[in-house]
């Protein structure tokens, strides 16, 4: 078990601080039983990868029988009884399914981490609200706020509703907020390597996507509405006016490369609300350049530092920005070097979601080339579908 708390958190958080996740996992396991049930779960999922890459936990009726009770025993607990525990012990679960490929009831176990979050950001102690509320919690606290947040936004796009902590990202990330006194120092970069700016306006243009759906089905659609709504978010999505100084290590350059390609493709995923999900759309075709030139080209600053390990965490961090450029590009070349870039860099580990974004990449693709050229790509449909957490 220690072994795998020392090695192999690094592959379940690969943008994480490795000098403190590491600790932080091993304290939990040593008095935590749920916890430490969760991550037997995940230790026996990645050597059993290791053995056989077609291995997987979750055809085990003796692990389903064990996830279900984790949650009833998660479950049990009441709202005032959570822990940091309890919620790492569920996100740990999230974290078996991501290492199945994305699929599987992640939905049950992140519902009970945003439990925890609400409690831990609505403590009333701190009248600044949530962003008081996290500047002053506790590591494992943090830790388990900001991972469940990003599980969260990113979770939106794939079940095509707004994110469940959709208030608390707005309170603790919204670029348009004034700050009495110094701005907090929390970042999203450690351990998801996202701007913050990036997380708020990925949760706003799934909240966008949704009112935009609800407004055409009841024919009430303002197209300016629509745009100032977009023009709101894309303000904070324009590239930094000043270069940001070359980072200093291997963790730094991931953090660094990762942050432009979700900048990118939260800018993509931006203009296919704005104009629907069409490639020759001038906007969409643009972003969708700019994403897949951010994902092939690691930014300079990485570039000149990064190994090749580097260059495979950063894509194993970005599948979303993959994804969403792979759905909304026709350029055959630029699909396959984004295929590539999946399945090069899916780590000789065998776990993750690389090869069944890929495969669903091939589904979309396959689609796209026997339908109508001016059809709209189903991309978030086949995603719902698929039920693929895209972390």
């Amino acid at each position: 078990m220690r072994e795998y708390v020392n090695n192999v958190v690094r592959i379940q958080y690969l943008l994480g601080d490795r000098n403190v996740l590491p600790n932080m996992i091993w304290d939990s396991i040593q008095h935590h039983p749920d916890s430490h049930e969760a991550v037997n779960l995940l230790a026996r999922a990645y050597y059993g990868r290791q053995s056989s890459p077609s291995f997987s936990m979750l055809q085990s009726t003796d692990v389903q029988t064990t996830i279900s009770a984790l949650l009833a025993s998660l479950q049990s607990k009441g709202r005032y009884h959570f822990s940091a525990d309890d919620a790492m012990a569920a996100l740990h679960v999230v974290s078996l399914f991501l290492f199945e490929g994305g699929q599987g009831r992640w939905e049950e176990f992140l519902a009970f981490a945003a439990a925890y979050v609400r409690a831990v950001l609505d403590n009333p102690t701190f009248r600044g609200g949530p962003a008081d509320a996290l500047e002053c919690a506790s590591a494992k606290d943090q830790f388990v706020v900001k991972t469940t947040i990003w599980f969260d936004v990113l979770a939106a796009i794939t079940t095509r509703r707004p994110p469940l902590l959709l208030q608390y990202t707005r309170a603790l990330f919204n670029p348009n907020m004034s700050w009495v006194g110094a701005p907090p120092r929390y970042s999203m970069l450690s351990p998801m390597g996202c701007e913050n700016r990036v997380v708020w306006a990925l949760a706003e243009t799934a909240t966008l996507a949704e009112w935009k759906r609800d407004q055409e089905t009841a024919g009430t659609l303002s197209m300016r509405a629509l745009l100032q709504r977009t023009e709101a978010i894309d303000a904070h999505l324009h590239p930094p006016l000043r270069p940001a100084p070359a980072p200093a290590d291997a963790d730094a350059c991931a953090r660094a490369a990762a942050a432009e390609i979700f900048r990118t493709s939260a800018r993509l995923f931006l203009r296919s609300v704005e104009s629907g999900p069409f490639p020759h759309v001038r906007d969409v075709h643009d972003a969708a350049c700019e994403t897949f030139t951010s994902i092939v080209d690691l930014p300079a600053a990485a570039v000149a530092a990064a190994r090749q390990q580097t260059r495979g965490t950063v894509v194993r961090s970005t599948v979303f920005g993959i994804f969403i450029c792979g759905s909304l590009t026709e350029d055959l070349p630029r699909r396959e070097a984004l295929k590539t870039q999946l399945l090069l860099h899916a780590g000789q580990e065998g776990v993750g979601n690389c090869a069944a974004v890929s495969a669903l990449l091939d589904l979309l693709w396959a689609e796209r080339d026997s339908g109508e050229r001016n059809a709209p790509v189903r991309w978030r449909e086949r995603l719902a579908e698929a039920h693929i957490l895209l972390v």
